[in-house]
Parts: structure tokens; C-alpha cells; sequence
């Protein structure tokens, strides 16, 4: 509804902060936000099937190409849109990837990155495991909520540059905890929700991740006293400590650096009579152990650093793990839509002979390619014929645009129009992001349990 003269009165020009407060109340913006949440990812629906299958890549396949075929047989009898691509999400996967966490790091309780993956029965799997969520926002906070995660003990709102109105939510739905690296922010959570729990991030050398986020967060060590003390002045609690690595890192001592320096900021609280006891040791960590980095091998940095510098029992230690959890966990399967054979007369050197067109692209799940700077690996084609030699290959994605390519060369296989191609790791920042784009459908999602 509009908002009227003598609404805007009650409130100073010079704080802003308070017009948001003063609309929330009025608006009554946490049931708005729930339902506007669930409509944005329909998680109060029924759990969805989940079918068990034995851990071998002909069961997987079997399954793909049974319910690939069930998908576009229903769309086809309900005029729906054409199936772009199906992504398998196996659960047993994730809940096995909790339990190598708790292993290998048992003192750092896995806070999951829903921004990596919002499916809801990720969210369900991981908080029936024991896990908490890092959320960015009311609609994540949501997610975790709906699972029933406890807004004081599960949930660290983290995300260090808020939408007023989404502070308001987290207090509205007994989110308390935090993170901020600037005044302004201080001052925004003070005039929302001053009983807040706030954690201070602070900046790491995030140079050895693939995906650098120090650029845009995290407050530098010699401006740490200016925040203690806006905090002290506005009445703010400050709990704890967090910093981030980027995502994706590549060298195990990336965290040596920032645990010592968080163990700093704890005892320049400690002499301000401020008592911190939560440390957030961020993400960056491996989904899988086949790349430049193992998730044992920071484990065994991390741990005697938080022996050393945090022996206090009474600090609860958080990290906020995405890739790790979803990487290895999601299967994308999807058609050859379109095939163009190059002739010979029309071919450089280094040209194709062949250019594959596939129902999912740089729009969809594979726009990890231009926001997680990952490449997939060759994808296994699912078929009963036998395949010719490889030959130099383009495959693009379904869109119009000459940008959506996913391999600009490749070696693949003669394949025909229908084939249906397998990504295997394909969890971490990929239906996340997918769009709509020319009308085409996002992937259609289904669960299994190996």
C-alpha cells in the first residue's frame, strides 16, 4: 500500500534505518517474508521420493535415462516446456560428507552455506545430520527455519552488508548472530535489532582461492579498536570473529594466517572487558580430494591452530562449508538437442569438425563457469551403441546467445541428436544461479540415495 505522509512523520529523515523498522512492523514483514520465501522455493511442499541406489555408475545411468524419459513424457502430455536437463542429487553423498567432517575436524561444527546449493532437501539432510546455516539473507534464513533449525543455536546471518529489512526478519525470526566489518553496519543493526549477537569479519590474503571475496569484505586489522569501540558506543554485544579464505583455496596454510589474527582480536576485546566465545573460520574448503588440495590436509592446519590460540573449551567454533558439501553430490544429465556437422571446405585449422547443441548451458547450471570459474570435467555419454573415435568437438549450450558455450573444444565421440550427456560433479554454485533465459526451463530436480 502506499505510505503515507503522516506514516513517514513518525520517523527522522536523518535515520533511515528506522523508516525500514517502521515498515516492517507495519507491514507485518516476517509472516510476509515467509510466505514470499516459500514462494520463492517452494519448500513447504511434501519431501519429495528419494530412490536408493547402489553405488555404481551403471545404476546411476539406468536411473538417469529412466526418469530423463518419464520427464519429457509428462511434458510432452502436459504442453509443458521442453526438459532442459535433470539434476540427480544424491543425499547419501551429503550425509556421508558430514560424517568426514566430523572426523577429520570434530571441534568445528559445519554451518552450511546455503548460497552454494538452496535446494530444500539439502537443507533437510544437513540439519537432520546436526548441521547449522550460514544464511545471506530472509529467504535463506527461511530455508533453515523450515527444517526447524533454531534461529539462536543454527542460523549465523552471515552477510556482512544487509538489507534493513532483512535484519528485521532475522530478529523477527530469533536470528541474533551477525557478521558486520563496518560503522555504517554497526549502526544499522543498532537501530533494528540492537540486542543483536554481532561477529566481526575480518580481511584474509585470499589470493590462493579460486573465487576472491577480501576484495568486497572483511575489515583490516588496524581498524579492528575503531569497531570494538562503535560497537561499546552503541550498546552492541560483539560475540566473536569470523574471516573467510575464498572460495575454493588451494593452499591448507591460507587459514594459519587469520585463526592467529582472530586470537588477536579476542584479546583486544578481552581488554576492552568484552568476553568473545564464537569463531567462524569461514569456507574454502575442497569438495572433493581430487584437486591441489585435500580436505585432510586443512584439517591439519586448522586443528593445532585452534588448539594453540583458542584452548578455551567454552569458544564455539563455526566454519561455513558450501563446495564441500554439494560438489561431488549432484549428477546434471541432458540431451543433445542439435547437431551441426562442419565441411571440410568450411573448416580452419583449428576448427571443429562437429558442433554439439545441449539443453542446458552458461544460463542454466553451467553459469558455474563464469561465476565459480569452474570447469566441468568431459562429460560420459549414456548409450548402448558403440562410440566412434574421439573427434574435435563445440558444445554450446540452448540459448541464442553465442556466449553460452561450455566447451569451446573438446574431444568427444560422434553423437547424435538425443544422446544424453552425464556432468558428473555439478553441485556447488550451479542450479543456484540458473536463469530462464529465452524461455528455457531450469533443470528438473530429482533425489537418490547411494
Amino acid at each position: 500500500m502506499p505510505v503515507s505522509p503522516s506514516f513517514l512523520g513518525n520517523f527522522s529523515f536523518k535515520n533511515p534505518f528506522s523508516i525500514i523498522q517502521g515498515l516492517a512492523d507495519s507491514h507485518n514483514f516476517a509472516s510476509r517474508g515467509s510466505s514470499t520465501a516459500k514462494n520463492l522455493c517452494h519448500f513447504e511442499s511434501v519431501t519429495p521420493s528419494v530412490v536408493k541406489l547402489p553405488s555404481t555408475p551403471e545404476a546411476l545411468q539406468q536411473h538417469l535415462v529412466s526418469e530423463y524419459n518419464k520427464a519429457e513424457a509428462e511434458a510432452s502430455a502436459s504442453d509443458l516446456s521442453a526438459v532442459s536437463s535433470i539434476m540427480s542429487i544424491d543425499l547419501g553423498i551429503i550425509e556421508r560428507q558430514y560424517d568426514k567432517w566430523t572426523d577429520l575436524m570434530p571441534r568445528v561444527r559445519p554451518f552450511f552455506a546455503v548460497k552454494s546449493n538452496p535446494d530444500p532437501e539439502i537443507v533437510r539432510t544437513l540439519h537432520e545430520a546436526g548441521a547449522g546455516f550460514d544464511c545471506a539473507s530472509a529467504h535463506e534464513i527461511n530455508m533453515a527455519r523450515s527444517v526447524g533449525a533454531d534461529g539462536l543455536d543454527d542460523i549465523i546471518y552471515a552477510n556482512c552488508c544487509k538489507f534493513p529489512a532483512d535484519i528485521a526478519h532475522a530478529k523477527s525470526h530469533q536470528v541474533p548472530t551477525m557478521t558486520f566489518d563496518n560503522t555504517d553496519e554497526l549502526e544499522k543493526i543498532a537501530q533494528i535489532s540492537p540486542d543483536a549477537k554481532c561477529v566481526l569479519r575480518i580481511v584474509t590474503d585470499d589470493s590462493n582461492s579460486v573465487c576472491r571475496l577480501s576484495n568486497k569484505y572483511g575489515t583490516p586489522m588496524c581498524d579492528v579498536e575503531l569497531l570494538l569501540d562503535t560497537a561499546e558506543r552503541l550498546d552492541l554485544s560483539v560475540v566473536g570473529v569470523s574471516f573467510h579464505v575464498g572460495s575454493g583455496t588451494s593452499n591448507p596454510q591460507s587459514f594459519a594466517e587469520p585463526i592467529k589474527n582472530a586470537a588477536k582480536v579476542f584479546e583486544q576485546a578481552r581488554e576492552r572487558g568484552i568476553e568473545m566465545n564464537l569463531l567462524d573460520v569461514g569456507g574454502g574448503f575442497p569438495g572433493d580430494d581430487n584437486g591441489t588440495v585435500t580436505m585432510a590436509q586443512i584439517a591439519g592446519v586448522i586443528n593445532p591452530l585452534l588448539d594453540r590460540h583458542f584452548p578455551d573449551p567454552n569458544v564455539r567454533i563455526i566454519a561455513e562449508p558450501g563446495r564441500f558439501f554439494v560438489h561431488a553430490a549432484c549428477h546434471l544429465s541432458s540431451r543433445v538437442m542439435a547437431r551441426r556437422l562442419v565441411s571440410e571446405e568450411s573448416r580452419e585449422k583449428d576448427d571443429p569438425e562437429v558442433l554439439y547443441y545441449l539443453g542446458d548451458g552458461v544460463y542454466g547450471s553451467f553459469n558455474c563457469m563464469l561465476f565459480d570459474h569452474y570447469v566441468p570435467p568431459a562429460p560420459a555419454v549414456i548409450t548402448d551403441r558403440p562410440l566412434s573415435p574421439p573427434q574435435h568437438s563445440r558444445l554450446f549450450g540452448p540459448t541464442c546467445d553465442g556466449l553460452d558455450t561450455i566447451y569451446e573444444s573438446i574431444e568427444l565421440p560422434l553423437l547424435e541428436v538425443g544422446d544424453l550427456l552425464l556432468f558428473k560433479h555439478m553441485g556447488a554454485y550451479t542450479i543456484a544461479a540458473a536463469s530462464n533465459f529465452n524461455g528455457i526451463s531450469k533443470p528438473l530436480v530429482r533425489y537418490i540415495s547411494t
